[in-house]
């Protein structure tokens, strides 16, 4: 909820305007929470359990899922992270801004990992891709043009900034 407030109070969560959905910033923050912390805090239930979270699964069948005896039955044990909320999101900011790389980089929730795009580029007035876990598109395909995209980015890095130097929320939104 945090991301998204931030996102909507600097003008980049507006998918008709060329920007980011909710669901892209949804999926840019499990996806952090996978791969740019360590110990991650989320896995990938697609990839640990396959035959249960498929391309072709029952969606019906989730929501009368029991999370609570699935991850017991499973042995699932909770995260091994002991990084506080502000910890993890000035995480978020950071990874975004130093480590991800935009330009050869697909975010992968289902997968649990990024994977570069083929031969390392992504296509044509394509600067963000983040794969949908249920059908491979691109949810982030309203960013279409590079204005957009570096006032994403921008926006990305001045937030990890002003959290380094004043760990406050009130700070970035």
């Amino acid at each position: 909820m945090v991301i998204k407030k931030w996102a909507k109070t600097h003008g980049i969560n507006e998918a008709k305007d060329g920007t980011l959905s909710s669901y892209a910033l949804t999926l840019m923050t499990i996806h952090f929470l996978q791969c740019g912390c360590k110990p991650p805090v989320l896995p990938s239930l697609q990839q640990m359990f396959p035959d249960f979270f498929s391309d072709d699964g029952n969606v019906q069948d989730l929501m009368k899922l029991d999370v609570q005896k699935f991850f017991q039955e499973r042995n699932i044990s909770r995260s091994q992270n002991v990084e506080s909320l502000g910890e993890l999101l000035l995480g978020f900011f950071q990874y975004f801004s130093n480590t991800f790389s935009w330009s050869s980089s697909v975010i992968s929730v289902r997968l649990g990992r990024v994977y570069s795009t083929e031969f390392g580029v992504l296509p044509k007035n394509k600067y963000i891709y983040i794969e949908e876990p249920f059908d491979s598109n691109n949810v982030a395909k309203t960013v279409y043009n590079s204005e957009n995209f570096n006032k994403i980015k921008m926006k990305i890095s001045l937030a990890a900034n002003k959290l380094r130097v004043s760990p406050s929320l009130k700070s970035i939104i």
